[in-house]
């Protein structure tokens, strides 16, 4: 499904949740539901242009060019659905600012530079009083990429002028370093819950990364990519508390002459389905949900997850697979 406007010879998404997806149609910041005919555009009037990157529920969060002295300034910004929403969020410190992610219910989190064009990770409360600088201290730039309503992901530049992998929890002293590899470059794009995702670089070039808050917790999404695949980096994480998908790109070198092909890529992990509790064990507690739902046939609507074939039947064929987690016990 397209969503470009009809005569507009631009236009892109950077970001969605729900049924809800913000980009710009020819520089100008707006927002869809799903059809060309929903497009609302949030451009102040008296910017020049603007784009939103981050999207939740219930705000948007970019940039807009807007009157500065003589010329315009890219200030950080948020929406609420309407042009008449939009809140200025730039610091008076710096000279440029942008909103990359948002998080219900009132987050956002980017980056400000100064006129030396140093990048500080940013995190704003709705307001630009409520601007705080994440900035580790012997950090030389860092940026937020993505977030949650608890913690802020991205990236931190060092003595080695690598970006590296970083996790915040609201404040530059709550820094965590993911990276783990060397002076080789990482990031964060993605999070949900307490997973990141992202790329971390090797000789070759990038691999597409999850973690789990650590450095250590890392683990290797490139490995299940065909040997054709050079390099590859996840943009983004959804789970219903089951399954997980991450979406990112690889490099096809099979395809595209020399220098491959940049192909789009879904990691799709169907959890451990029989786990009703969420303890990482299929034990009796399990067992006594499943029969709960077993008994009604049908899949209530309270508990699809009984459903393990997906046939909306919770039946025999469901109570097999359920048995062949319970015989492993614990979840791999």
């Amino acid at each position: 499904m397209t969503l470009d406007t009809p005569g507009a010879a631009n236009a892109r998404v950077n970001g969605a949740a729900g049924n809800t997806q913000g980009g710009d149609i020819e520089g100008e910041a707006g927002i869809w539901s799903g059809t060309a005919q929903s497009w609302v555009n949030l451009q102040p009037s008296f910017a020049t242009s603007s784009t939103i990157f981050g999207v939740s529920e219930n705000q948007q969060g970019g940039r807009a060019a807007v009157p500065f002295e003589n010329t315009f300034q890219s200030h950080a910004c948020l929406w609420r659905g309407s042009a008449a929403s939009w809140v200025d969020l730039h610091p008076s410190v710096g000279d440029y600012s942008q909103v990359n992610a948002v998080a219900e219910p009132n987050m956002q989190g980017g980056y400000f530079s100064y006129p030396n064009q140093i990048w500080h990770a940013a995190l704003w409360r709705g307001t630009k009083a409520s601007f705080v600088d994440l900035n580790p201290a012997g950090a030389t730039a860092s940026e937020i990429r993505a977030m949650t309503a608890t913690q802020q992901g991205g990236t931190t530049r060092g003595a080695s002028g690598n970006d590296q992998a970083a996790l915040w929890s609201g404040t530059a002293q709550s820094v965590v370093s993911l990276h783990s590899g060397g002076n080789f470059g990482s990031a964060v794009n993605g999070m949900v819950g307490d997973m990141q995702v992202g790329s971390l670089g090797d000789v070759v070039g990038l691999k597409a990364t999850m973690w789990k808050g650590t450095a250590a917790s890392r683990h290797n999404l490139h490995q299940y990519l065909p040997s054709n695949y050079k390099s590859s980096f996840a943009m983004c994480i959804w789970t219903d508390g089951i399954s997980i998908l991450i979406g990112g790109s690889g490099t096809n070198m099979s395809a595209g002459g020399p220098f491959g092909r940049n192909e789009a890529v879904l990691w799709v992990w169907d959890g451990c389905r029989s786990d009703f509790n969420r303890d990482n064990v299929v034990d009796d507690s399990d067992f006594a949900e499943f029969v709960s739902a077993y008994d009604e046939l049908l899949v209530p609507p309270a508990n699809p997850q009984a459903d393990l074939n997906h046939d909306a039947q919770v039946d025999d064929a469901d109570f097999v697979i359920f048995v062949a987690a319970y015989d492993q016990f614990e979840c791999d």
